[in-house]
């Protein structure tokens, strides 16, 4: 084996899952210079520890004061040469240390379990059997545990004496009287499968056993193959047990077999399967069929309306692909859009597919990575990190719902992954397909420009129309009628008509909890959260005020802490205060709840499939509604204070507020029945409200772009965004004013800087934040700005930090 071209390599570049910008080099012993290539994983000595990274190449100058590599992990590498320059340029691209981009391409495969042992030692014993030994009580405990029970490990010790700190054990290691063994582990997983079983040929006789065993026999030999043991346990009534006692007996063979996909849970298709085509269907997959024909990068942007039928273009694109010998990667921006497309996909293609997301248990996702890596599937549905998915004969890239800000990762690694699939496209000299309904101005800008290609299916199949939308002003409601109530007359008159009507309907807030704030009446004082400038939200089902930026809750206290009186009032409303509005409204309605607190594990799926099922009515929720679910039999869309997302200090307000509306709006009206919509706002002139309601998207567009381009904002400009953290807000200001002095010095007329000023959520998680904006034509030049300033070494002893976010998606 050999490295980049040097026959056997004596030092080795490696990045580590660490937050640390660069990547160490390692010396190669001779035993391991075979073994060691781009793109495996090694075990290297750290500190006192020791880590698992990912070979990236060669130092330029071999030296001798390196330490070695432990281990080469992996036979053949994880990565290609492809994905291991795709996930360089992610690195540097979105300022993200190399290592952490690779551990989200790569989940479970950098994790370490490192295991500590403690023995007592000759010297230990001693001083617990000396007479005149006088040791401290609680290191006499930890030494008497050791010499009653031998080897324990550190957790096992912590469980019996919590006394038992890493100090004090690392302090009786010191003095040679117990010994700490450190035993590493790389996690390992088996394959997915289960268990079938199948009849041997001269088996045990059937008076062997009993009357369910004989009928497990009579199903197993009438089959033309092993059946799955779960299924032959319902058909045959017999226990586990009783099939393995069949096995000892030579009556039966268990056999282990590996899944051939990883689906996980799927739901049933709720539409037709391959339906015929319409004419505009038709045009755009024969435009993306000429480009693959064609071959190297083609970006399309198809738009259509919702209901246009976007997804038959993907999966009949797909097929081509397919044909090709070729593979697809589907994303999407949520897990939970998942069973649904899944079990569509499933029905329509069966296997030879794998969905993967970072919802999988661990052993299914590390199955369904190796099954990807080995080339098995031709089509892989994911979320944002299947963008690393090492697909080695990748032809063509959807990415559904392109303008979901879930694409975007906001915790460290930063990245988009629909533009990082653009560029993984890019790269590859492939076609990729952005579709949405409601298009980013990016991408709306990037076809004008030339850049994209587009696609418009301009009407629902089977000429379905749009849903009916009214705007209800409760301005004029409370007029009308002096209350405050959260539903209007109209919107509550068709939610009691929905039951006798035979439909469904969904209830959009996009508030989880189920008051948004506690008013102390007499002071005016808001409980907020002790670690961020956020109001807590008081949830009724835990009887708890919770922050939902950082997860800390507290019980609601019965007077005001500044000034202990009692009269507190809960404002505002969320989903939990909507539910039980609706259920007072009309009890008999079946309602479920879809928003973050309701829908843990796999609680989504479980909603999705009895919406599915119509054993629920109405569904109320948060903006997880509006994302490309089809359920035929909605008919009414609610929203409720559609224009709160306006009030946010972000230039991308009316963008989002008209895109999620119309998202949402589109639920109506895809079966058979015509769908309405009722939207509730105070601004109901605004034009996103305006643009939604009328199913008028050139006319935001137009408006949108046109005060971008005059306020100097994307997609006109690039965007850049440098943010100071620190514990301290002294030292936060102080340090974003001397960064913002030396990006000026530098600027040179070549970009903008905005700034510093306090985030507008100006302290999350106990940090306080100032950002500074970067605005100019170019995004190389903000970016080598950025990385000019940050060469000047400064010592921060971990007192802040500084966050770079090109192209931010958010500006709070």
């Amino acid at each position: 084996m050999t490295l980049l071209g040097m026959s056997i390599p004596t030092v080795t570049r490696v990045a580590l899952p660490l937050a640390v910008d660069k990547t160490l080099s390692y010396r190669v012993p001779p035993s391991l210079a075979e073994a060691c290539a781009p793109g495996c994983r090694v075990l290297v000595p750290l500190g006192k520890g020791r880590k698992v990274g990912v070979v990236v190449g060669l130092a330029r100058e071999p030296r001798q004061d390196l330490r070695e590599i432990l281990n080469v992990l992996d036979p053949r590498p994880l990565l290609d040469e492809e994905l291991l320059e795709f996930t360089r340029w992610v690195a540097e691209y979105y300022f993200a240390p190399w290592g952490q981009v690779l551990q989200a391409a790569l989940p479970l495969a950098l994790r370490l379990k490192v295991k500590r042992h403690l023995l007592l030692l000759p010297p230990g014993r001693e001083v617990l059997e000396h007479p005149f030994s006088n040791p401290p009580a609680r290191v006499r405990r930890v030494l008497d545990r050791l010499a009653s029970s031998g080897n324990l490990s550190e957790a096992q010790m912590k469980r019996r004496l919590p006394e038992a700190g890493r100090r004090l054990l690392e302090d009786l290691a010191e003095r040679g009287w117990i010994a700490i063994v450190e035993e590493t582990r790389i996690p390992s997983h088996r394959a997915v499968g289960e268990p079938w079983v199948s009849a041997r040929a001269g088996g045990a006789s059937h008076a062997t056993f009993g009357p369910r065993q004989n009928r497990a026999l009579e199903l197993l030999r009438g089959a033309a193959d092993a059946i799955r043991l779960k299924e032959l346990l319902k058909a045959s009534g017999v226990t586990r047990n009783s099939i393995r006692t069949m096995a000892q007996k030579g009556a039966v063979a268990l056999e282990w077999r590996a899944s051939g996909t990883a689906w996980g849970k799927t739901l049933a298709p709720s539409i037709e399967s391959a339906l015929e085509p319409t004419a505009a269907q038709d045009e755009a997959l024969a435009a993306v069929s000429a480009a693959l024909a064609r071959g190297g990068f083609q970006p399309f942007l198809l738009e259509g309306v919702t209901g246009s039928g976007k997804t038959e273009v993907y999966l009949r694109a797909a097929e081509a692909v397919r044909a090709r010998g070729q593979a697809t990667l589907y994303l999407v921006p949520e897990i939970g859009l998942t069973p649904l497309l899944a079990g569509r996909l499933e029905a329509r293609f069966g296997s030879g597919m794998t969905i993967l997301h970072s919802g999988l248990p661990d052993r299914e996702r590390w199955e369904a990575l190796r099954g990807i890596r080995e080339g098995k599937p031709w089509l892989v549905l994911g979320t944002r990190s299947a963008v690393f998915a090492p697909l080695p004969r990748l032809g063509l890239i959807v990415v559904d719902e392109e303008q979901d800000p879930s694409y975007y990762q906001a915790e460290s690694p930063r990245y988009h992954a629909r533009d990082a699939a653009l560029v993984r496209a890019q790269r590859l000299g492939i076609v990729a397909v952005l579709g949405s309904a409601t298009p980013s101005l990016e991408a709306v800008a990037a076809c004008r420009r030339g850049k994209f290609r587009r696609l418009v299916l301009p009407s629902r199949v089977r000429d379905r129309p749009l849903p009916d939308v009214a705007l209800v002003d409760m301005r004029e409601e409370f007029r009308a009628t002096g209350s405050q109530s959260l539903l209007s007359r109209e919107l509550a008159g068709a939610i009691q008509r929905l039951k006798d009507a035979g439909d469904q309907g969904l209830l959009l807030l996009n508030r989880r909890g189920y008051a948004t704030f506690l008013l102390c009446r007499s002071c005016g004082t808001t409980l907020k959260c002790s670690s961020c400038s956020i109001a807590l939200t008081y949830h009724r089902t835990t009887n708890r005020l919770l922050c939902h930026y950082c997860n800390r809750s507290r019980r609601p206290p019965s007077a005001c802490p500044d000034c202990k009186s009692q009269h507190l009032h809960l404002g505002g409303a969320g989903t939990q205060r909507v539910e039980e509005t609706v259920r007072s409204l009309d009890p008999s309605l079946r309602i479920g709840r879809m928003d973050r607190d309701a829908v843990k594990g796999k609680g989504h799926s479980r909603l999705l499939e009895q919406f599915v099922h119509r054993e629920l009515d109405l569904l109320v929720g948060t903006q997880m509604l509006a994302k490309g679910h089809d359920f035929p039999g909605v008919t009414l869309v609610g929203v409720l204070s559609a224009d709160a997302l306006l009030s946010l200090p972000d230039f991308r307000a009316g963008e989002r507020t008209y895109q999620l509306l119309t998202q949402v709006a589109g639920r109506a009206g895809r079966g058979d029945r015509p769908g309405r919509v009722i939207i509730q706002a105070f601004a109901t002139d605004h034009p996103a409200l305006v643009a939604a309601a009328t199913h008028r998207p050139e006319v935001f567009y137009e408006r949108e772009l046109r005060l971008r381009r005059i306020m100097a904002y994307p997609p006109w400009v690039a965007l850049l965004q440098v943010r100071v953290e620190s514990r301290e807000a002294g030292r936060a200001e102080r340090h974003a004013s001397r960064l913002a002095g030396r990006l000026r010095a530098l600027a040179r007329r070549r970009f903008e800087v905005l700034g510093p000023s306090p985030s507008p959520l100006s302290r999350l998680k106990g940090v306080y934040r100032w950002q500074i904006l970067l605005k100019g034509p170019s995004r190389r030049a903000l970016a080598d700005g950025v990385r000019e300033v940050l060469k000047a070494p400064e010592d921060s002893q971990g007192l802040y930090r500084i966050v770079v976010e090109p192209d931010p998606r958010s500006l709070l």
